[in-house]
């Protein structure tokens, strides 16, 4: 007979392999083509094994977006240094969250759902997803203006800029000519938002 601490390791184990298999499921098929049958199967569990823990696929996709977001806000918080010029700092907190965007399997696929096949819940992901980062970066930008690090500005303005010149410079840019590289994007990042155009 299993006693308490054996039934609550195996919940926890079982638990672990239904959102792993999940994660990867999503990553392979997008939200869209993930079902609770495969996820079931990728896992080795029943599919009734999964309502134990989880009572649909919209709260299982709920908690693995937040686990991916709070990942990508742990790779923003290490891109930060207290002794760089801010907008160096701003440089690199881009650079980082755009390169974790691209590398991440289900982010990379969430962003393809969502341009390619308009699904809801990849839509959802996704501005989850660039809502933290935006608030990341607005974060910065408050601190530094606190600082005099730089001009008064709207924080939630100029955030909402940066980050979408970086989209514009590494991906959209990227799609009909050939990419930029890290050192050409922070030299635009310097000239336009540093030194102005003026």
């Amino acid at each position: 007979m299993r006693t308490g601490s054996e039934v609550t390791t195996l919940d926890g184990t079982r638990r672990d392999s239904i959102v792993e298999a999940a994660r990867k499921s999503l990553s392979l098929f997008g939200y869209k083509g993930t079902t609770m049958d495969q996820i079931a199967r990728m896992a080795n569990v029943s599919k009734g094994s999964i309502y134990t823990f989880f009572t649909s696929k919209e709260e299982l996709f709920d908690l693995i977006v937040q686990e991916t977001v709070d990942e990508m806000e742990s790779v923003l918080q290490a891109s930060v240094t207290a002794d760089k010029p801010v907008f160096l700092s701003l440089h690199q907190t881009l650079s980082q969250v755009l390169q974790f965007r691209q590398e991440h399997e289900l982010l990379a696929k969430l962003y393809h759902e969502m341009r390619e096949l308009g699904t809801a819940a990849a839509n959802d992901a996704v501005q989850r997803v660039e809502e933290r980062i935006l608030s990341f970066i607005e974060r910065l930008i408050r601190e530094a203006v606190d600082r005099g690090q730089m001009k008064p500005c709207d924080p939630r303005i100029t955030a909402f800029l940066f980050m979408k010149f970086y989209i514009a410079l590494v991906v959209e840019w990227s799609e009909r000519n050939p990419p930029l590289d890290n050192e050409t994007i922070s030299k635009l990042f310097q000239f336009y938002f540093v030194k102005g155009l003026a």
